[in-house]
Order: C-alpha cells, then sequence, then structure tokens
C-alpha cells in the first residue's frame, strides 16, 4: 500500500556551513591552495564579500566574482590566487546574506576571527647544487731537485706518521723526500744503492718497509728501521746483494710461494729471463731460480691473472714486442710463458680491470708508434682463466713516447683511468687517457713536467682524497708533484671564458619561479683579473638579466616581477662564466658561490672551484730584427765600429731573462758582443740588449763603391722556462770609391831625339779603366803627346819630362797619377867634319858641349894641340 501527501513546502532555514577546507585551525597549508566551503544545501551568491586576513593585511573578494568565487550546487570555492605568502596565520570572514539558499534565507556568515582560521606552509627555501665535473685536470706541478739520472720513483710511507714520502731513484742511489701531508715535501737525504729499478715491502718481517733495488749484477736490499727517523742515513742497515743474473731491469716483490714473507722477481734483459729470489722472512733470500721470458724483459710485474688465488707474473719484452704471461704454482714455481703481441718496443707493463668485468687486463706501454715516431698504449682485456685477448692500441700525440704506465682513478668517476709517463716531447710529459669503464678510453689529456720524463706513479700526497701524480725527470734532475684537481674547472691563461658548472641544479619544492640570484666570487678573488659574466640566449632563460660589480666579484641576476621559472634559472646558472684577464695571472683557486631567493628566503650557497692555471708568456722584443751599419774608410785605420738597443718586455712581471750569444755567422769579418743591460723584475717592460759590433778597417778595403757586405748574428732572448724569442742584427759593411795603388814610371834616356816610355803598375778595387797618358815638359802639358811613349824634341832640352796617366774606374769615378820628373832633356852630340883654310873662318867644325855650359868646345882630334883640319 502506498501513501501520496500533496501540497508545499515553505522553506524558512538558512543555510549553514558544515566544512570546510583547509579545517579551522588547519596548518601546513600550501600557499597556492583554494579555499572550499560545504554548505547544508545548494547555495548562491548574495550580496557581499569574503574577507580573507592575516593580521597585517586583507583581501576581500566580492562573491559575484566569478575569477575568485565560484559556487557549485552546495560548495563554494575561493581562489585566493597570490595573496596567500608562506609562513602565515589567516582567518575567514563572511558577510551577512553573502551566501543564500535557493529559497533565498541567507547564511548568517561569520564576523569573527576564530571560526575559521587555518596556517600555510613555512617558505621551503630554494636548493642550488652543483655537479661534480669529472674533469681530468692537475694543477701546476711542483718540483724537487734529486739528482742526475733520475729514473724511478715509488710512494709510501718511511717514517711512520701517515703521510704518503717520495723514494727515488737515481744514478747514485736513492734519494728519500718525507711527506709533509698537504703536498710538499722536505729536503731530499741520498743513500748509495743500486740504479736500475725501485720497489719496496717488508722483507724481514718487522713491520718496516725496506728499499730493493736492481744493480748491474744483482738486486739490493736496504732493511728499514721504521722508526720515524728513516730518512737520517744511519737508521739503514748495509746494503745485501743477490745475484740475479747481468743486467736486471725491473724488481718486484710478492708471496709466490704462499709461505708468508715476501719474494723477490727481477726481470733480466741480457739473459731473456725472470729470476725468482724467494724469501726467508728475515731479509735474506734464497738463490734464483730463472724463467724464460721473451727477448729483452725490462718491466715485470705480478697479479693474479687466472683466479686461482696464486701470484702470476707478466713481463714486457722490449725486443720481441710481447708481453710474457708465466701463471703461478701453488709451491712457488711457474708454468711457461704465454707470449702475447704488443706494439713496437714495450717498455712498460701493468694491470687493473678496465672494462668492469672483474678480470684483471693487461696495460703496456710501446715506446713506438707505427709511423716510429708517437708511441702507444696497448690494453689486452683478461678473460679471467689467464688468457687474455687481442690487444687494442690507443695513440699518443706524435713525438710522444711512453715510458711508463700506470693506472688509477684520477677524476673520481670510479674508472680506472691510465696514466703514462712519455719523453722525447717538447711540451708533453704526463697524459691522462680517462676510462669509460668498458675497456675503451677517452682520448688523452697532457700535462707538462719536467724533461726526459721515465717514470709516474699516483698517491694523495695533500690529503685531499684524490690521486696525485708523481713523475721522475731524468732530463731535469727532479721530480714534479702535480697535484689533483679534477673536482675544478680550469681556466688557463689567454684562454676564452670558461662555463663555470654546466651541470649545477635549482629546485624549490613549494615555489614555481624565482626572484633573483647571485653568483659571486669568494677565496681567491682579484678585483683587476676576475670577470664573471652571463648571457640570456633568449629562449630558455626568461627574462632573467645581469649585472657584474668589479670591485667585489659579484654578479647579479634579476627576474623581473620575479617570473622566471625555476627552470630558466637552472639555465642561467649553468651558463655564467668566468675568465681572467691578466697576462700575469695570481694562481690561486677561486671560490665562486651560486645562491637564489624565491623572494622570500635565499638558498644555501653552492660552491665551485676554478683553478687558474698560469702558461708561461714568451718575452717579446720591440722590433725583433734591427740594422747596423758602418763604411769603409778611404785610408783604413784601426776598427770600423756601430752599436744599438733591442727592448723587450715580458708579461710575466717575475721573469729573469738571459741573452743567449749571438751566432758568429760563417765568413763573418767582424764580431757582434751584446748584454741585457736593463731587465727589472716586476716591471716586464724595461728589458734592454745592448750590442756592439767592431769590424778591422783593413779588413774591408776589398769592396768597391757601392758593394755591400751583409753579416747577420742571430740572438735570442729567453725567460727562465726557456721560453724566447729570436731575432736578428744585421750589419751592412758598405764600401766606398777606392784610390788607386801603384805607380807610373818613365823608362829610357832623357835626350833629345830619345824615345820615353810610360809604364804603371796601377791596381783598383773599383776597377780598371782604359788608361790614357798626357806627358809634360818643365810641367806644362804637350800637345798631342797623349800615347804611351813620347820622342824628346829640342824644345824640351835643358827641361825635365813627366807623364800622367788617367783612368775611369768601374763606378764612374776619374783617377790621374802623376810619375815622377826625368832628368834634365840633353842636346843631340855632333860631329862636323870638314878642312878650315888658314885665315878662314870654319864652317864646318867638330864641336861638343862637353862641359854643359851651352858653349862650343872646339875640339883636338888627333890630339896635336892644333885644330884638326
Amino acid at each position: 500500500m502506498s501513501v501520496t501527501i500533496t501540497g508545499t513546502y515553505d522553506d524558512t532555514l538558512a543555510p549553514t556551513l558544515t566544512s570546510s577546507t583547509p579545517a579551522d585551525n588547519a596548518t601546513a597549508v600550501a600557499v597556492d591552495s583554494n579555499i572550499v566551503l560545504t554548505f547544508s544545501e545548494a547555495v548562491q551568491a548574495g550580496t557581499g564579500n569574503i574577507t580573507i586576513s592575516n593580521g597585517m593585511d586583507s583581501r576581500s573578494l566580492a562573491v559575484t566574482d566569478s575569477n575568485q568565487v565560484t559556487i557549485s550546487g552546495n560548495m563554494v570555492t575561493v581562489n585566493p590566487m597570490d595573496y596567500l605568502y608562506a609562513g602565515s596565520d589567516y582567518q575567514v570572514q563572511i558577510d551577512n546574506a553573502a551566501i543564500k539558499d535557493i529559497a533565498g534565507n541567507a547564511y548568517a556568515g561569520i564576523s569573527n576571527m576564530t571560526t575559521l582560521n587555518f596556517a600555510t606552509l613555512g617558505n621551503s627555501a630554494p636548493i642550488v647544487t652543483t655537479e661534480f665535473p669529472s674533469t681530468v685536470l692537475f694543477t701546476n706541478q711542483i718540483t724537487y731537485a734529486t739528482g742526475l739520472g733520475t729514473t724511478s720513483v715509488t710512494t709510501c710511507d718511511v717514517n711512520g706518521d701517515n703521510q704518503l714520502d717520495l723514494i727515488v731513484l737515481k744514478g747514485n742511489g736513492v734519494s728519500v723526500l718525507t711527506g709533509n701531508g698537504n703536498g710538499t715535501f722536505n729536503a731530499q737525504v741520498t743513500y748509495t744503492t743500486g740504479y736500475s729499478s725501485l720497489t719496496t715491502g717488508d722483507v724481514n718481517s718487522d713491520g718496516y718497509l725496506d728499499l730493493i733495488f736492481a744493480n748491474d749484477d744483482g738486486v739490493s736490499v736496504l732493511t728499514g728501521k721504521g722508526n720515524g727517523t728513516f730518512n737520517d742515513q744511519v737508521t739503514y742497515s748495509d746494503q745485501v746483494t743477490y745475484s740475479s743474473d747481468y743486467s736486471p731491469t725491473s724488481a718486484t716483490t710478492g708471496d709466490v710461494n704462499s709461505d708468508g714473507y715476501l719474494d723477490l722477481i727481477v726481470a733480466t734483459l741480457y739473459y731473456n729471463c725472470v729470476s725468482v729470489l724467494t724469501g726467508n722472512g728475515n731479509g735474506t733470500f734464497n738463490a734464483q731460480v730463472r724463467y724464460a721470458t721473451g727477448s729483452y724483459p725490462i718491466s715485470v710485474t705480478t697479479c693474479d691473472v687466472n683466479g686461482d688465488n696464486q701470484l702470476d707474473l707478466i713481463t714486457a719484452n722490449y725486443l720481441s714486442n710481447t708481453v710474457s704471461v708465466l701463471t703461478g704454482k701453488e709451491d712457488g714455481t711457474f708454468c711457461d710463458q704465454v707470449t702475447y703481441p704488443t706494439g713496437s718496443r714495450p717498455t712498460s707493463v701493468t694491470t687493473g680491470d678496465v672494462n668492469s668485468d672483474g678480470y684483471l687486463d693487461l696495460i703496456v706501454a710501446n715506446l713506438y708508434g707505427d709511423d716510429g715516431f708517437g708511441g702507444t698504449i696497448s690494453v689486452l682485456t683478461g678473460n679471467g682463466d689467464g688468457t687474455f685477448n687481442a690487444q687494442v692500441q690507443y695513440g699518443t700525440a706524435t713525438r710522444l713516447s711512453p715510458q711508463s704506465v700506470t693506472t688509477g682513478d684520477v677524476n673520481g668517476d670510479n674508472q680506472l683511468d691510465l696514466i703514462v709517463a712519455s719523453d722525447w716531447s717538447d711540451t708533453v710529459s704526463v697524459s691522462v687517457l680517462a676510462g669509460k669503464g668498458d675497456g675503451t678510453f677517452n682520448a688523452q689529456v697532457t700535462f707538462s713536467t719536467g724533461s726526459g720524463t721515465r717514470s709516474v706513479t699516483t698517491g694523495d700526497v695533500n690529503g685531499d682524497n684524490q690521486l696525485d701524480l708523481i713523475v721522475a725527470n731524468k732530463g731535469s734532475n727532479t721530480v714534479s708533484v702535480l697535484l689533483n684537481a679534477s673536482d675544478k674547472i680550469a681556466f688557463t691563461e689567454n684562454s676564452a671564458p670558461v662555463v663555470i658548472n654546466s651541470g649545477i641544479r635549482v629546485s624549490d619544492s613549494d615555489n614555481l619561479t624565482l626572484a633573483s640570484g647571485t653568483v659571486s666570487i669568494g677565496n681567491g678573488f682579484q678585483s683587476s683579473e676576475d670577470v664573471l659574466a652571463f648571457t640570456n640566449n633568449g629562449l630558455t632563460m626568461g627574462n632573467i638579466a645581469s649585472e657584474y660589480n668589479q670591485q667585489s666579484g659579484v654578479l647579479s641576476l634579476i627576474s623581473a616581477n620575479a617570473s622566471a621559472t625555476v627552470a630558466q634559472w637552472q639555465a642561467a646558472l649553468a651558463s655564467v662564466t668566468y675568465v681572467n684577464t691578466s697576462d700575469f695571472p695570481n694562481t690561486d683557486d677561486r671560490v665562486i658561490a651560486f645562491m637564489v631567493n624565491d623572494g622570500t628566503d635565499s638558498s644555501a650557497i653552492a660552491t665551485q672551484t676554478v683553478a687558474v692555471i698560469s702558461v708561461n708568456d714568451v718575452p717579446v722584443v720591440a722590433i725583433t730584427n734591427v740594422t747596423g751599419a758602418v763604411t769603409e774608410m778611404l785610408t783604413p785605420i784601426g776598427n770600423l765600429t756601430d752599436s744599438g738597443t733591442i727592448s723587450f718586455s715580458d708579461a710575466d712581471l717575475t721573469d729573469v731573462h738571459s741573452l743567449h750569444s749571438f751566432s758568429q755567422p760563417a765568413g763573418a769579418l767582424g764580431t757582434l758582443t751584446s748584454v741585457i743591460t736593463a731587465d727589472t723584475t716586476g716591471s716586464g717592460v724595461d728589458g734592454v740588449i745592448t750590442w756592439s759590433y767592431s769590424v778591422a778597417a783593413s779588413a774591408v778595403e776589398y769592396l768597391a763603391k757601392g758593394e755591400q757586405k751583409i753579416e747577420n748574428f742571430l740572438y735570442r732572448v729567453e725567460d727562465p722556462y726557456y721560453g724566447g724569442i729570436s731575432g736578428w742584427v744585421s750589419v751592412t759593411i758598405e764600401g766606398t770609391n777606392d784610390l788607386p795603388t801603384g805607380t807610373v814610371t818613365i823608362t829610357g834616356t832623357a835626350m833629345e831625339g830619345q824615345t820615353l816610355t810610360a809604364s804603371n803598375t796601377l791596381a783598383d778595387a773599383d776597377g780598371l779603366g782604359t788608361m790614357s797618358y798626357q806627358w809634360y815638359s818643365a810641367e806644362q802639358a804637350i800637345v798631342g803627346a797623349t800615347g804611351d811613349t813620347y820622342k824628346l824634341k829640342a824644345s824640351d832640352v835643358g827641361n825635365k819630362i813627366s807623364v800622367k796617366a788617367s783612368y775611369t774606374d768601374g763606378y764612374g769615378s776619374y783617377h790621374t797619377l802623376e810619375s815622377k820628373t826625368s832628368a834634365e832633356t840633353g842636346p843631340v852630340e855632333t860631329f862636323v867634319e870638314g878642312t878650315v883654310q888658314d885665315g878662314y873662318l870654319s864652317n864646318a867644325l867638330v864641336w861638343v858641349d862637353t862641359d854643359g855650359d851651352k858653349e862650343r868646345d872646339w875640339i883636338d882630334g888627333d890630339g896635336d894641340n892644333q885644330w884638326d883640319d
């Protein structure tokens, strides 16, 4: 049965608020939350406002504002938009009649500040984190003098202070440099030992490290005291030598017979074998046992390559271009070798798991590449059973010949890297090939050390948990210590700006946008050198702008209206660059700090260190090639000289320079000397070379007019790091018009009717032209007498005769030289024969002027004292 009731219902009840989100006294309300009010029945907008306040500020929202107040059924949703702030207390008030039901009954509202209250979540500061760069970087080397013939280096704690020390093998013994734990070392103490190879181990079981060396005809052991005075020579026991064949080249230690005592393993060149001397645990050793290897074993190492917990032996065989693997037996003996091809002339072998498969691999340094110059590194991955795959070779730089190879994780990525010491290169001594973890390697990164690099090892010598490099340099007789800076970004002097941290991360748990940020240089800041820069790419960085303060080192970044997103801020910070503008930079590390602000709170600072690496600036000569000149003298006396100066500068202000002697060119007539007359340390701008040239005047007399001889003298000015510049001083010797040498002479009898002849012995460096003559009588030119002969006339009687020889030389100069004058020209001697009659004047007399008085003398021809008739 059903009952139906009909009629009308008169609604007179006002709606009531049944719940709210957030609830009254709610806490940790998100600042982007809406306020949702739930009523007892369906409602609609009336007239009035809903007001939200926080005690200092309030915002009234009209219920009719559909942008911020929406009504659906019995729910009213209020959107505060950007009014809610983090960490604030809020109260909600509702005007009477602002909300009413469908029948028009008005909600009474909330007029107090206690009915509906909530607190927003405190602001979470943004977070900035910098990413470890995983680069391969070592800072400028520190060198320590060791001595002649430095060939090998290893690290260990020889004095028990928990700091790594250096043991360096050299031509006349071993040097011990105790470490200070901060990357520096004390002065060496030297001991007389072998000189071919070096290793360490506790061979006498006293808990102290001992030193083992290879000699010409054996191995030497120096047992250590280990009492903290190891660097004092008196604490060492006398050297004990054990025979291991002629010319051992490499020695290592290991317990090959599992008796708990260290044994010695020695590679011997000329016997093509490896010798094993088992230890007795008291510092003495048994007689050697030999095992054949390839030809000329130059390096030996030990490891377990087949997983049987027995040490195996691996040698690098220089002449056979192989490695030998001799697997060990439980009794301390070894199986016959198995050889694997390597590159040309292998010099060093080491082991490590480079492909992350849990098996040891072989790494071999090869002296030469296929072209006979740049060497290679061979990697032979292991199979875990004592066998190895075919080599894969990695090239090194041209003229880089590897001498030693070791492994270690130098860039902190948990993958083994290869470190190679090389020789025969002007700029490269140590190379690092960063491993990828799959058995392959990235391209090498090179670092300069001393010259003639022979050996490299690794160790954390400054306590920063990063592997540093220690290198033995035979050419410069030093060890180099290169501190690891792989957690830093490198800026190299005069290079382009570098991005400080491209992997930086920015996040904010309660804000989508950020307002501002700073990038600042803290420790190491140099206002005259350091510059930070940011360029908005216009695509991924929003409206972020920047301004750099050169004096404070702060790059300020800001987003207008705080509208740039977190992602845009991350892109901006990841693009900030550093550059150093100095040619002589301060090389202290720069600590760069990143910070962002969300408008309320700032992030904690994240830092990235920039290593500033200086390079050697070579001196600069104002005018590289200069000239000088001297001029030949007409009459050579003494020396011809010239001098001048050459100005140079150097951006490295502390450099003091040396001048290499001017080379004397072949065939030079003169000499050139020079000195540096000014070179003020600290200024870098006022270096002056003064040069002086001198040549004997007589040495250049052969030069003709217009002829030149240029003498070029090569010079070179260098800084202390062998950086230099060369140039020429070119001296021009200028020839002048030379006077002729020799004489003009007259031959013949000075008598009327006789013929005189002119001749000469003239010479002229400028060339003799066609010779012409002019004869003179009593210093008066004789008309027409221009030949090289002249017949004396009656008019010449009583006169002295001379001749002038004239010519034009090869350069157009006219020269005249005069002979000496002759004797006075005499008359002709004549006899007149005839008859003189008495009383008559003779018209035919014999006469002659016999006494030169120009008077006739009569002749008594027959001597009868009578005129002749």
